[in-house]
């Protein structure tokens, strides 16, 4: 938990740096749309779709590999032998 605290701290310094560093404005056209805003909340923008996409493109793998793993038999003391046998 303290390293992930860690990590996340330093995270969040680089990302304000980044965004201070970054604060051109620039005009976005796509489509029939344009936004206006600093590059910095551009990228950070984009970067956010492309991990939500990344994430919704793994869902099937995820599902299928939990459907996998809740209809396999559970293992019986017929296939493995048991510790208190003395026996290794």
């Amino acid at each position: 938990m303290r390293f992930s605290l860690i990590l996340s701290l330093i995270i969040a310094v680089l990302a304000v740096i980044f965004a201070l560093q970054n604060a051109t404005p620039v005009t976005v056209h796509l489509g029939p749309w344009t936004f206006n805003g600093s590059l910095a909340l551009v990228l950070m923008i984009t970067l956010a779709i492309g991990v939500l996409i990344g994430f919704l493109a793994s869902i099937t793998g995820r599902i299928k590999t939990r459907k996998k793993t809740a209809t396999a038999p559970s293992p019986t003391s017929d296939t493995f032998p048991s510790s208190t046998s003395g026996e290794l």
